[in-house]
């Protein structure tokens, strides 16, 4: 393991080519489907009157019109906490490659079920088991879609073609609102087709997908040792890739069975408890910090802010595309000094901001010219967002991780992500029409807590080879894991 260095490792074109034809597609529907109904609900709202009028001859109450909006928006989230459950049953069951291939067929069966079917018929019913469905999906394919990119991608590299994940799923939010936007698609006879539009990404991979390979690391898993040395001599610009394959099959030994890490297994050992204690705060910052809040009720906060009506969505929108600015820095800086320095200056940057906008909201009723240093507040915020937490979100992660660890600890990290983003998403709308802009106060506070953490807590890994990494969280060698999982007897199915 120590003899192979990250710098020796390098991606070829090819693999460059399997990291975005695989990344692209799910960040586009993920982005689009997260906005869609920010912009649509006012549509909504017309066609659940006339469906509910069609069906029962009579309008509904407002308060019913109310549960079921509610009910579309939720339904994304809770559909992605089932999804985050299923993880483990999916990459059991299929191959990394296979996986995502399955979880793209059934987020074109929610995209059909969103639009033609509820329109046609004015079931409002299928447009939330719809975007339940799509929700599920979703959840599966983020996770499947970090283990495929990290599996394929060399270790070097790894955090630098996470990184970009976030900022295609930000710029298809952004086409999503815009799309939406009622001089578009936002409007009773084209809406719909806000919905379908995701179909094209998976068409693109399907197109692709006679082209993409499986993993080395499960290659090695199923005991394919020579179709793993192919195909990790196809995804390297240099040949001699015999040293990393070793690499990977001494990560991936006590898995050559089809057998992980189990939960259990990770809280009997010291450093992969805090590993997995690290590697979940990180996947979860955004959410802890309120993430799920602004981009789901974007124009909401906005017209709190003191923004005119007519110029919400545009600013919406512009939100969501600074992260092209953010990448356009962050990426230098990641090469540069590393996916964790990334990550705390994010961190500082969201916390200050999320002090400004509070402030600057709470003042906006007796200084009204408090609301542009509001606004100002809120794009810095987004944009500590989109060049930190966002930014490292996969990155981090799976630097983090051996292959051993990775399935089991992005399982349970992303069921923590999409349980508070649930628990996020039913609250703050309620906290925050009971106390407003101070609604945010939590996420301040928590925003302020976790600079200590990353700085203190999380392992440097830039220019570090996995068995450094692995003992900042005190592993001594790369084969400990084995003699001490071995005398717990804690290997077990991922089922």
């Amino acid at each position: 393991m120590d003899s192979v260095t990250p710098s020796s490792e390098k991606n070829s074109r090819y693999c460059i080519f399997v990291i975005f034809a695989t990344q692209i597609p799910i960040a586009f529907i993920v982005g689009i489907n997260l906005t869609a109904l920010n912009s649509l609900t006012p549509v909504m709202e017309v066609f659940i009157n006339e469906s509910y009028q069609i069906r029962y001859n009579e309008v509904p109450s407002a308060a019913t019109a109310t549960l079921i909006i509610n009910l579309a928006h939720s339904s994304l989230v809770w559909g992605s906490v089932l999804g985050c459950i299923s993880v483990k049953l999916v990459i059991n069951t299929f191959s990394r490659k296979g996986s995502i291939l399955f979880v793209h067929i059934f987020l074109v069966l929610s995209s059909v079920l969103m639009g033609p079917v509820a329109q046609y018929w004015h079931v409002y019913e299928t447009l939330i088991i719809g975007r339940f469905l799509n929700g599920v999906f979703k959840a599966i394919a983020l996770a499947v879609v970090m283990i495929y990119v990290a599996e394929i991608s060399s270790r070097k590299r790894v955090g630098f073609y996470q990184g970009p994940f976030s900022t295609f799923q930000y710029i298809s939010s952004a086409f999503g609102m815009g799309l939406s936007h009622s001089k578009v698609l936002g409007t009773q006879e084209l809406w719909m087709w806000t919905m379908c539009i995701s179909i094209v990404a998976s068409i693109i991979y399907f197109l692709c997908y006679p082209w993409i390979p499986e993993t080395p690391v499960y290659l090695l898993e199923t005991g394919k040792w020579e179709d793993a040395l192919n195909n990790l001599k196809k995804l390297r610009s240099n040949s001699n890739v015999e040293s990393e394959l070793t690499t990977l099959q001494k990560e991936s030994r006590e898995i050559s069975q089809r057998n992980y890490l189990t939960l259990s297994s990770i809280f009997k050992t010291k450093y992969l408890r805090r590993q997995l204690f690290v590697n979940t705060i990180i996947r979860t910052t955004s959410q802890l910090l309120g993430l799920q809040a602004i981009e789901m009720f974007s124009d909401s906060l906005l017209l709190d802010a003191g923004v005119d009506e007519k110029y919400v969505t545009i600013l919406s929108v512009g939100v969501f595309l600074q992260i092209i600015l953010a990448f356009l820095i962050t990426a230098p800086l990641q090469r540069r000094f590393g996916l964790k320095k990334v990550y705390v200056i994010g961190l500082i940057i969201i916390s200050l901001s999320y002090f400004i906008f509070t402030i600057a909201g709470g003042l906006y009723v007796k200084f009204p010219y408090m609301s542009s240093v509001a606004i100002v507040g809120f794009f810095t915020l987004v944009f500590g967002f989109q060049i930190g937490p966002l930014f490292v979100t996969f990155g981090l992660p799976s630097e983090l991780t051996t292959a051993s660890s990775r399935p089991t600890v992005v399982f349970y990290s992303q069921c923590t992500l999409w349980i508070s983003a649930g628990i996020i998403t039913f609250v703050f709308p309620y906290s925050h029409q009971a106390w407003g802009v101070y609604a945010y106060t939590p996420f301040v506070i928590m925003s302020i807590v976790l600079i200590p953490f990353s700085v203190f807590l999380v392992p440097e890994t830039h220019n570090r080879s996995a068995a450094q990494i692995q003992k900042s969280f005190g592993r001594e060698t790369m084969n400990d894991e084995f003699h001490q999982i071995d005398s717990n007897r804690s290997i077990a199915s991922i089922t």
